[in-house]
């Protein structure tokens, strides 16, 4: 844990480096601006083959996160992003059947491509609103990893692989603080894993059909920083 716990603490010590500059800005506010951040990724899966629960432990993620967001303020109150995106997710699961009698674990990830879109309320002035909205991703990279009594015994690096879905939508809602740190929860509307899919998985004939069900859904924390504040802090040090 003390890995988790140093990027928790990273991130509010950045908080806490910028929101000395918000008074000023305040003042000058426009009402479109350009925002950029980071997630900590605490992500969780709904996975059933042959009918069993193989949802696995909670997976973390840190890099490569990247949040690119233009917001539109209509008032002080009520306004709207959109952006891009390129984020880690996946899922770790049990999978004893599929693979060996041990004490078997899979972990399956991707890298995507985003475009969000989400209305937030609130006070801007105070830099505290809600948020909702959805996403389309698109993975990219593709890899999986088997484990066999805690042992790394295989792994595959696939590039558009098409034993993901190829388009990822999802809808999520969440919670800004002063000082422009973000909670959020968001849930992927369809399965992660492609049903259809047929062939080898880990030097061996395998077959999707058998996932009932692989959806995903994270809790996340970001910091997200206008760009103009990044900018005035590189020329200052």
């Amino acid at each position: 844990m003390k890995p988790y716990v140093l990027l928790l603490l990273t991130v509010f010590a950045i908080q806490g480096i910028f929101a000395q500059n918000e008074d000023d800005e305040r003042a000058r506010r426009s009402k479109t601006y350009h925002k950029v951040g980071g997630e900590l990724i605490f992500q969780f899966a709904d996975v059933q083959r042959f009918g069993d629960d193989l949802s696995g432990p909670m997976r973390f993620s840190a890099v490569f996160h990247l949040n690119s967001e233009w917001h539109v303020d209509f008032s002080n109150h009520f306004g709207m992003y959109i952006g891009g995106s390129i984020r880690n997710i996946g899922m770790i699961t049990r999978d004893e059947l599929q693979y060996n009698d041990g004490d078997n674990k899979v972990k399956r990830r991707a890298y995507t491509v985003g475009l969000p879109l989400a209305f937030k309320l609130g006070n801007f002035e105070e830099n505290i609103f809600f948020f909702g909205g959805g996403e389309i991703e698109v993975p990219f990279a593709y890899k999986e990893k088997l484990f066999i009594d805690g042992r790394k015994e295989a792994k595959n690096i696939e590039w558009f692989s098409g034993k993901v879905n190829p388009v990822l939508p999802s809808v999520f809602a969440g919670f800004q603080f002063p000082g422009g740190t973000n909670l959020k929860f968001k849930y992927y509307l369809t399965d992660f894993l492609k049903d259809s899919y047929s062939g080898r998985s880990f030097g061996q004939d395998d077959n999707f059909s058998s996932f009932g069900k692989s959806q995903i859904f994270y809790i996340s924390i970001s910091h997200n920083l206008r760009v103009k504040n990044v900018c005035d802090e590189i020329k200052s040090w």
